[in-house]
């Protein structure tokens, strides 16, 4: 056999096991508007208005697959939203962007989002997010992103039982 087949074998081999990777490895899911809670709704409606608001982007994006978690916390309802956003066809300003395609070879972002709401009224009191090419998505931006969501995440507030470390002082 040849050896430039066996190095096109591997090759080949290489970016089929990569591309099982990507695919198998998270646990992001094709983005589906029917199945999504109110916060996860107010949440990417936040961040795609403030995405597409930028000047650096002359096209509108989407929101192409979506991960996250909800969770009580206190008074308060905590958010974190992994998701990946894809560049469209149109054009900012286009009358109705919500019909807009992706485009086939357009950029993607990595994004994450971790907010606080109220629990009463559902408005957000704390918020993070941030949007990424993939190959700027390096092991200390991860940790970075984890930090400020850490950061906006609410505190649980520490129980007291009085009389488990309390001491009252006789006169």
């Amino acid at each position: 056999r040849p050896e430039s087949l066996e190095k096109m074998e591997k090759l080949i081999l290489a970016l089929w096991l990569a591309t099982l990777a990507i695919t198998a490895g998270g646990q992001q899911k094709p983005f589906d508007e029917s199945r999504q809670s109110q916060l996860e709704r107010t949440t990417l409606d936040i961040v795609m208005k403030e995405f597409n608001g930028k000047p650096a982007h002359n096209y509108i994006y989407k929101v192409v697959t979506l991960s996250s978690r909800e969770e009580e916390v206190s008074e308060s309802k905590f958010i974190t939203a992994e998701f990946t956003i894809k560049q469209t066809i149109c054009k900012k300003g286009t009358p109705q962007p919500d019909k807009c395609q992706q485009r086939s070879r357009g950029r993607e972002h990595a994004c994450i989002a971790c907010f606080t709401y109220d629990k009463v009224n559902l408005k957000p009191q704390n918020r993070f997010w941030d949007c990424v090419l993939p190959r700027h998505l390096t092991q200390e931006r991860r940790a970075q992103q984890q930090k400020y969501c850490e950061e906006v995440k609410p505190e649980v507030p520490e129980v007291h039982v009085i009389g488990s470390f309390s001491f009252l002082k006789a006169e």
